[in-house]
């Protein structure tokens, strides 16, 4: 029987689309495990996201009921599964006809792990038509991140080269997703010119009509390559498990907390993952 409570997340209203999502996955998660309601209210740019989610699909999701009282949750540690465990346990001790509302940017961590087929549920929430398409489609994530700002979550163009490269010669059609001026993609010219190669750019830092589109021909393509990106991420999750889906990656995936759990997912999902060596 599901508690009279609901579990409401904390979702940054500065984030995109991807990074919103993955402060609304410890929710969804929560919920399932402590047998609770979820609900998801959005304000500002998330109301962009009625365009391809229902969160109502959702077995576990209720409306928000005036009468309950919101209570704020602290931010608890994911990746520290003692203290995780504590959080869970101590669930059936909150009071119930209540909303908890989840912190600002908590992340689901180790929670990913412990319901292995949340993406099946998730996939509920698609309220849209995925296009098939035989097209391999790459998403190069620079706009927030350069080599000066936010460098952890960087991939050489290198790399990116490399690998747009190998699969014109195998015969592929390549579209590139990114964002920036386009003087920072002056390294896929060669490859443009063989009209095997698409660049696709958006400069909006806002969730938008645009950045909807983009994400559903993540959905459709036949490979999509993604990397360090909620919004890659997310995309693999969502896709249908027959196409092939690929995380770039270095070093950094085998270091961070936050990326060994995603890794641990992904694989669980059949997504493939190709190193690249800076050496």
């Amino acid at each position: 029987m599901i508690r009279s409570n609901i579990i409401k997340p904390g979702v940054d209203p500065s984030g995109r689309l991807g990074h919103q999502f993955f402060n609304i996955l410890p929710a969804i998660i929560l919920a399932e495990i402590t047998n609770s309601h979820f609900n998801a209210s959005f304000l500002g740019v998330c109301t962009h996201w009625n365009n391809i989610f229902s969160f109502q699909r959702l077995k576990n999701f209720s409306e928000i009921d005036k009468k309950y009282n919101t209570v704020s949750l602290q931010k608890f540690d994911p990746f520290d599964i003692k203290k995780l465990k504590t959080l869970l346990d101590n669930f059936i001790f909150l009071p119930p006809q209540k909303i908890y509302e989840l912190q600002l940017n908590q992340d689901p961590g180790k929670l990913l792990a412990l319901v292995p087929s949340f993406h099946d549920e998730i996939k509920k929430c698609l309220k849209i038509r995925i296009p098939n398409s035989q097209d391999v489609v790459v998403h190069m994530r620079r706009g927030d991140v350069t080599l000066d700002y936010a460098n952890s979550l960087y991939l050489d163009d290198k790399f990116y080269l490399k690998i747009i490269t190998t699969l014109i010669n195998q015969g592929e059609k390549v579209t590139v997703f990114s964002q920036g001026e386009r003087i920072r993609f002056n390294f896929l010219d060669k490859l443009i010119e063989t009209g095997k190669v698409k660049l696709e750019l958006t400069e909006s830092l806002i969730i938008d009509n645009r950045d909807i589109d983009t994400f559903i021909r993540f959905l459709g393509a036949k490979t999509f390559i993604g990397s360090y990106s909620c919004f890659s991420i997310l995309a693999m999750i969502l896709r249908d498990q027959s196409k092939r889906s690929i995380f770039l990656e270095d070093e950094r995936s085998l270091s961070s907390h936050h990326f060994i759990e995603m890794r641990r997912m992904l694989r669980l999902i059949g997504v493939s993952f190709l190193k690249y060596d800076f050496a």
